[in-house]
């Protein structure tokens, strides 16, 4: 049976329902990102339950991060497999509640639940790509969902036009054509050129081939080689021979990285702001490092320096822990806030992890001028892929983790992190989490990790801030608590 049927079945009332999600939720998680195929035979048994159970889903206290993420998750689901009576009834939810959703369910109400006539596939075609293109450039973690979501409208174009008027699908498809002509977006993709090279054969070939091109899409598996490598960094280069001539600090390299970027081409550049995926991609090449520190670094610097302006009575000494550290941008600020601020706190540890090896290895030229480092060491490994033995830090000495626009990031397992962390990092540990505000169900998986730790370290769980800011420029979500493990 479906886990989400399995949630909803023989529920009495929002009360139980609260519980089964409290209890489930990391499951839910896991279950929704499976492959294409092992979801597929339970849609339509999802679909009634989540009619049936709306005025009960309607009922629950949405306060509650894991409420929110739950009915997020079934959007998805229902977006994913074209379920339009779920999806019709979990929109409505979440307008009822003013749960905030991102522009990629916009896209998908609009061409779920807002056509009326076979013009109106076409009508929308503009709203569709510029709302996707939002997605794309400010709120997804990758491309993936946004080129289903796009593949979704086209199959209903296909579906709902062909055979009655096939000059609407081949309009939208010369619009597609013509759309990456002249501007850079989400459909200068390889997969939609795969499309458009088909546009010549019959819609239900058409169809049939969009549809094999999703289930890959879905269920591709990305192979990520790691050395696990705890000396990494970078030497004998160019940029490392400059940087040692800086003196350096977080503002003389960004502007370094500012300088090199903005002396690429123009097109050049527009070409590597669209790949980074809003800063979330991982960086393998070093113009695209220059990029990260260019167009995200001050923001990092804005939202790092408003959550360590509420640090207090740090410990004498700590282990300093950089999760997913990219170049080290927090780490950094972290150092610089506490010589600026004549605090006395050594660093006997610093811990780097990072997927990317260039992001990486400068992360350690970076960090090696923190005087106040004793030892520096390095994982390269994705989050999902560390296990406690990767970890051998000092004992006794507490610990202090930086997750620096990293928890909003839904591609990683947030449940292994938590138990990762709860099994390996005895006594005082202090959390230090800044990330942007994306939208609810984003801010809510943040929250939901602080949630775990109070409930399961009640007795020594301590909140010192907390800040969600949607109007500010940058937009902020920002953590501090400790606890003992």
């Amino acid at each position: 049976m479906s886990l989400i049927v399995d949630l909803l079945s023989g529920v009495p009332d929002s009360k139980a329902l609260d519980t089964r999600i409290s209890e489930n939720i990391y499951d839910l998680e896991c279950y929704i990102h499976q492959h294409h195929r092992d979801l597929y035979n339970d849609i339509w048994d999802v679909d009634d339950s989540i009619v049936l159970s709306s005025q009960i889903i309607d009922d629950l206290d949405f306060s509650k991060p894991a409420n929110t993420i739950f009915l997020t998750n079934l959007l998805d689901y229902s977006e994913r497999f074209k379920l339009q009576s779920s999806f019709q009834v979990l929109h409505g939810i979440a307008e009822h509640n003013e749960i905030s959703l991102g522009s990629r369910h916009h896209a998908a109400y609009l061409f779920l639940l807002t056509i009326q006539v076979r013009e109106d596939h076409l009508e929308i075609f503009d709203k569709i790509v510029i709302t996707l293109q939002k997605a794309f450039e400010e709120e997804e973690d990758d491309d993936v969902n946004v080129l289903v979501t796009f593949s979704n409208y086209l199959l209903n174009v296909i579906r709902n036009t062909a055979k009655i008027d096939s000059s609407i699908y081949l309009n939208i498809l010369e619009r597609i054509a013509r759309y990456r002509e002249n501007s850079s977006s989400f459909l200068d993709k390889p997969y939609i050129s795969e499309i458009l090279e088909r546009r010549h054969l019959a819609p239900s070939d058409i169809e049939l081939q969009i549809q094999r091109q999703v289930e890959h899409l879905l269920t591709v598996d990305y192979i990520q080689l790691f050395t696990g490598n705890n000396q990494l960094m970078e030497e004998s280069t160019e940029y490392a021979g400059v940087i040692h001539g800086l003196n350096p600090s977080f503002d003389s390299i960004r502007q370094y990285a500012f300088d090199k970027f903005n002396n690429l081409a123009d097109d050049e550049k527009q070409n590597i702001m669209i790949s980074l995926q809003r800063g979330v991609k991982i960086i393998e090449d070093e113009n695209s490092l220059y990029a990260y520190l260019t167009l995200y670094g001050r923001k990092h610097s804005i939202k790092l320096n408003d959550v360590l302006g509420h640090l207090s009575n740090l410990p004498s000494s700590v282990n300093l822990l950089d999760w997913a550290c990219g170049q080290a941008l927090a780490s950094m600020l972290f150092t610089e806030y506490l010589d600026s601020n004549h605090l006395s706190c050594a660093i006997k540890n610093l811990l780097l992890i990072e997927p990317s090896r260039s992001s990486l290895e400068r992360a350690a030229l970076h960090s090696s001028f923190i005087g106040r480092c004793e030892k520096i060491s390095t994982i390269h490994k994705d989050l999902d892929t560390l296990n406690n033995t990767d970890f051998s830090l000092k004992n006794g000495v507490p610990y202090v983790h930086l997750f620096s626009n990293i928890l909003d990031v839904e591609a990683f397992n947030i449940s292994h992190i938590q138990t990762l962390i709860s099994d390996t990092f005895n006594g005082e540990n202090w959390f230090i989490i800044t990330s942007p505000y994306i939208n609810d169900k984003k801010r809510n998986r943040i929250q939901m990790f602080v949630n775990w730790f109070s409930e399961r370290y009640a007795d020594s769980f301590e909140y010192l801030y907390e800040r969600d800011s949607v109007g500010t420029n940058p937009t902020m979500v920002n953590r501090i608590f400790k606890v003992i493990l």
